[in-house]
């Protein structure tokens, strides 16, 4: 699945963001890249929020880990669900839509070990802790108002 959002806002971060012109080279890419996962566009936070949803993060889960079920027919409907999502691309043996969308999951579930770790150390959360924590895993990987746990 192709993913023309993400080129168009990688392209106009690139060029009118970053005010490069000329030839783009690959370390001005990921700095739009992370820039991007920075800025938490509304696409990528509408996509983010979704992970909430028992199906979508049953079959995220399943993916990340290396764990696709078999022959489960209410799994392949959420396969097919979180597919049309644009979340995930393939068939059979599906993976992460694209590299930011596999970024960004990837930070989020850091986040999420990194918080569960703390908590079961040294109780609850100040504000600063959690705002020290979300830092650490780039600043971006709080998604969404929802609570911590999924993926």
């Amino acid at each position: 699945m192709r993913q023309p959002w993400l080129v168009n806002a990688l392209a106009y971060e690139i060029t009118f963001e970053m005010g490069t012109s000329g030839a783009i080279t690959a370390g001005q890419v990921e700095e739009a890249k992370e820039r991007l996962i920075r800025e938490r566009p509304i696409h990528l936070d509408a996509l983010m929020a979704r992970l909430y949803e028992p199906r979508v993060e049953r079959v995220i889960r399943a993916i990340m880990a290396g764990t696709l079920p078999g022959t489960d027919a209410s799994f392949d409907d959420d396969v097919s669900y979180v597919h049309d999502l644009g979340l995930i691309r393939g068939t059979g043996e599906s993976e992460i839509a694209n590299p930011i969308y596999r970024e960004v999951l990837l930070r989020r579930r850091l986040l999420d070990v990194d918080l569960l770790r703390h908590q079961e150390k040294h109780g609850p959360f100040t504000d600063e802790e959690l705002a020290e924590a979300r830092l650490r895993i780039s600043g971006a990987a709080d998604f969404g108002d929802a609570p911590s746990g999924p993926c």
